[in-house]
């Protein structure tokens, strides 16, 4: 559906500081740099009021406009097939002459550091060594707007890619325009405009996300940071950076390296990292710029907690339909999808971690139209770095996406996608899109496919090929009723197709953590262990650490359920107004001694049907276990459901 064009007088107020007597361009068009072919192209400066401005491309006039009273103006000039060089004049007070300009493909880099990483800093040694003599593209310009602090006009040049400056040209969106140059033949225009560790609701106009109630929880983040940080920065100023100093003073005395120096407090004025202020900063002023579409890579910083990565199935759809709003009409919009990192996957399907739901929102995102995913779920070989090396693969199959969803060529362009399921007895067929010929294994045998039958408790499944589908089954699981692939932060899956594309992580069942446990929160209830039929207790004074001791529901202690996203939940006692506790080791008591929500166990509510409840702890993704006596205090020690105590959990009126 084609939008509305929006030219707003803030989009411009954004770009250009003031109105002065002469005719001025924002920094975005210069010497060098890449227009759009094929299509009007949208140029935009201040002169005088009134006054009149020419643009002419190599001396043929081709639109003429008149400065604003506020001495704005805009004008298009006409469409133009790929070449070039040529020169754009603009007539006026004083006149201008741009040189060596190329018409071309132009497309905006976005998102976080996969994105904003250059290729000095994010490749191998060896793979720079042998791509940079190599990088003598011409054609391939790259504009770099940079991480402005606040609202500034846009700075910069643009600068074509050579041996010399390729080094300083993002990684990924290196690859992805020399593949574009090498299979099209055309000048190709990148503005950079990334931002490392940024979430997506700092790209997306407050205007859009105030509408949202996911944004909810961190608006009010941001309010509690924003009134705290008067307070934060007088500590940071009188006590943190002196002792840094300190600190850096003593090592330089002896000769070792000083710490580095710590980071300000959060919730400041200029902080970039407050929702809205990166769609303020650097992408309102690069509206109305005529472009065929965009590459965005992030994810990462919206895969902090659960909360987050479920969230994101709303938040980055709703940024893709700001952004598309204001330019006015639905661009192609292709992302990467989040890499695998982390500890290796030994879980059928490890309860708590995000990245999996991210992936599934990104995916989900593809419902939207002229969207594309890249899939690089299997191309990070150190999972402890967040920063995949692999930029090659990455921009490689990114330029596939765009060739095929974009230019309209017949190229494979992602891996199988999860098309559907079927129950046939005692095992699942699972069915795909985008085969691209055939499916296999990368190895002896299909790994990453899990099966869980009703009670959603899944188990490694026996997974086969068979044509354009996979048959899962398992001994353990006599009636299947859901089926999960790679579904974990660094999952182990192997299936590919004929075009050596890795299938897509994907889930056949729905629900999201924490909608069974929604009946529970904000009420009162009693635990009561299945092992021995006796409740939970403690001291009231919070002392003594919870036991499943207590004969009847009088003795229980009652704990009201404190919701915190995503399923996680605080239990804060009825005796004493305190909230359960625990240590990241697991191997500690649990007590009712925390008086801040700022010190507390987080716990998911596992259901496990039949009314059993198990508790997983957040801090260390283990499971609460008791002795059947229900002498022994509780702690959350299991890694294994399997061996988790499980609970009757009754709301109490």
């Amino acid at each position: 559906m084609k939008l509305l064009r929006l030219f707003t007088l803030a989009v411009f107020a954004s770009q250009l500081t003031s109105v002065g007597a002469a005719v001025e361009l924002p920094a975005l068009f210069g010497d060098n740099m890449v227009l759009q072919r094929d299509v009007p192209v949208n140029i935009w400066g201040t002169a005088s009021p009134g006054e009149t401005v020419t643009l002419a491309v190599d001396g043929r006039k081709e639109a003429t406009t008149k400065a604003r009273p506020d001495g704005r103006w805009k004008a298009q000039l006409l469409a133009h097939k790929a070449g070039g060089p040529h020169e754009l004049t603009l007539t006026g007070t004083p006149s201008l002459t741009l040189h060596n300009i190329l018409f071309g493909d132009v497309w905006l880099l976005t998102g976080q550091s996969n994105m904003d990483g250059n290729s000095k800093g994010m490749l191998k040694p060896e793979v720079l060594a042998a791509e940079q003599p190599k990088a003598n593209y011409p054609d391939l310009r790259y504009y770099t707007v940079g991480h402005p602090r606040k609202m500034e006009p846009l700075q910069g040049n643009w600068i074509a890619c050579t041996p010399e400056t390729m080094p300083g040209l993002s990684a990924t969106g290196y690859f992805f325009a020399r593949d574009l140059i090498e299979k099209l033949k055309i000048p190709i225009g990148l503005i950079s405009a990334p931002w490392s560790g940024q979430r997506s609701e700092t790209f997306t106009s407050l205007g859009v996300l105030e509408k949202l109630p996911e944004y909810k929880p961190l608006k009010e983040k941001w309010e509690k940071l924003t009134a705290d940080y008067p307070a934060q920065m007088k500590i940071y100023e009188t006590v943190t950076l002196p002792k840094w100093q300190a600190a850096a003073d003593q090592a330089k005395q002896a000769g070792q390296k000083a710490p580095n120096r710590p980071n300000p407090p959060k919730g400041g004025p200029d902080d970039e990292s407050r929702p809205g202020t990166l769609f303020e900063r650097m992408i309102a002023p690069l509206i109305p710029v005529t472009i065929k579409g965009i590459a965005w890579y992030q994810g990462e910083s919206n895969a902090d907690t659960m909360a987050d990565a479920i969230a994101y199935r709303v938040m980055f759809p709703a940024m893709i339909n700001d952004w598309r709003a204001r330019w006015g009409w639905d661009m192609p919009f292709l992302f990467v999808q989040l890499a695998n990192f982390r500890a290796v996957q030994t879980e059928p399907s490890p309860r708590g971690e995000a990245w999996p739901y991210v992936r599934e929102s990104q995916t989900l995102t593809l419902g939207l139209p002229a969207t594309g995913m890249s899939l690089t779920v299997d191309l990070n070989d150190d999972p402890a770095n967040i920063h995949p090396k692999n930029k090659v693969t990455t921009g490689a199959r990114l330029a596939q996406v765009a060739l095929a969803k974009v230019y309209g060529q017949k190229v494979p362009y992602t891996g199988p996608l999860y098309r559907g399921m079927k129950i046939e007895g005692n095992r699942v067929r699972v069915s795909f899109d985008n085969v691209n010929g055939s499916l296999k294994a990368r190895g002896p045998v299909l790994k990453g496919f899990a099966l869980a039958g009703a009670d959603g408790k899944f188990v490694w499944g026996d997974a086969k090929i068979d044509g354009a589908t996979v048959v899962v089954s398992s001994p353990q699981i006599a009636t299947p009723a859901m089926v999960r692939y790679d579904w974990a932060d660094n999952p182990i899956g192997n299936l590919y197709d004929g075009a050596d594309l890795p299938a897509a992580p994907f889930r056949s069942d729905t629900s999201l953590p924490g909608e069974a446990v929604v009946p529970l929160l904000g009420k009162v209830v009693t635990l009561r262990a299945q092992a021995n039929g006796k409740y939970v207790t403690s001291t009231p004074q919070g002392k003594g650490p919870l036991v499943n001791n207590g004969s009847t529901a009088a003795d229980a202690e009652k704990f009201t359920v404190i919701d915190r996203g995503a399923g996680f939940v605080t239990l804060q006692a009825k005796s004493n107004g305190k909230y359960a506790w625990g240590l990241p080791s697991g191997k500690d008591n649990l007590t009712i001694v925390s008086s801040n929500l700022g010190n507390f166990e987080m716990f998911e509510l596992v259901p496990l049907g039949k009314g059993a409840w198990a508790l997983s702890a957040e801090s260390n993704r283990k499971f609460v276990t008791a002795d059947a006596e229900g002498k022994k205090p509780l702690v959350n020690d299991s890694a294994d459901a399997g061996a988790a105590q499980t609970f009757e959990i009754s709301i109490q009126p």
